[in-house]
């Protein structure tokens, strides 16, 4: 059993995506099917056992809709079921490599310091996951991937398969979270216990992080949806650890989709 859920981690939580899945938006079993086609694609590193299935799960009364591996047939002990290369996963390096924020990135890690790393990959999958919205929004309303070299762009993304399987809203495949709540529900059931704290401090170093990714995810989204950047506030933000702060804007400015998209 703990075998099958380190394979259901990495298939989750590991597994990056494919450019050419982009425009599949079907069920769920059709994204885990690309899913596994890309990990599959392009390397000899990759390897998926014909004995592992990705399914609907009501494991642990996740009754709602989750998924999870299964064992088809008996498995031996010591066999392989799953390899994956780091080429196939989400690294810190993927965000500071890429084009768009990739420096912005590199200067929040130089500023922010240690633990600002988590807040980077959180930046750069959320932009990417951003952009591919918009990519279905656009194809939904009649374009196609050659239409301009912006279409063309966001018809690569690289970990667009990835991110389709992955639970970006309150209750897909059973999620749930504190960070779905709003303020009074954590106060009404959890105050005064010993989760309290722990669930107060998450929510607050979200919000930071989401106000200060906004200001180097906005500009990019802003311009792949057509949107006026608004003016940016000279009053500036930082993390509990740093010295000097990152510009900030107001709540009423924050890219819209970018908080679900940090929190997701």
């Amino acid at each position: 059993m703990k075998l099958l859920a380190c394979v259901a981690y990495f298939l989750v939580a590991c597994g990056p995506c494919n450019a050419f899945s982009t425009t599949s938006v079907g069920s769920a079993q059709i994204r885990y099917a690309d899913l596994k086609d890309w990990l599959l694609s392009g390397t000899d590193d990759s390897f998926i056992s014909p004995k592992l299935d990705i399914r609907p799960s009501t494991r642990g009364g996740l009754a709602t809709g989750g998924y999870g591996a299964f064992a088809g047939e008996d498995i031996d002990e010591g066999e392989i079921l799953l390899k994956i290369p780091v080429a196939k996963c989400v690294t810190l390096q993927d965000a500071l490599e890429d084009l768009e924020c990739g420096p912005s990135f590199a200067n929040l890690l130089k500023k922010a310091g240690p633990g600002s790393d988590t807040v980077v990959i959180a930046g750069y999958l959320a932009k990417e996951y951003l952009l591919l919205k918009e990519f279905d929004r656009r194809i939904s309303e009649g374009a196609t991937a050659d239409d301009d070299s912006e279409m063309r762009r966001l018809a690569n993304i690289k970990f667009a398969a990835y991110l389709r399987t992955l639970p970006w809203g309150r209750g897909v495949n059973a999620q749930e979270h504190v960070l779905f709540w709003k303020d009074e529900d954590v106060d009404a059931l959890l105050e005064g216990s010993l989760a309290y704290k722990d669930a107060t401090e998450t929510r607050a170093t979200v919000k930071m992080a989401t106000k200060v990714l906004n200001a180097i995810i906005s500009p990019v989204i802003r311009k792949a949806r057509a949107e006026e950047e608004p003016e940016s506030k000279d009053e500036g933000f930082r993390f509990p650890w740093q010295q000097e702060p990152e510009p900030e804007s107001s709540d009423e400015e924050i890219l819209e989709g970018l908080e679900d998209a940090v929190r997701g």
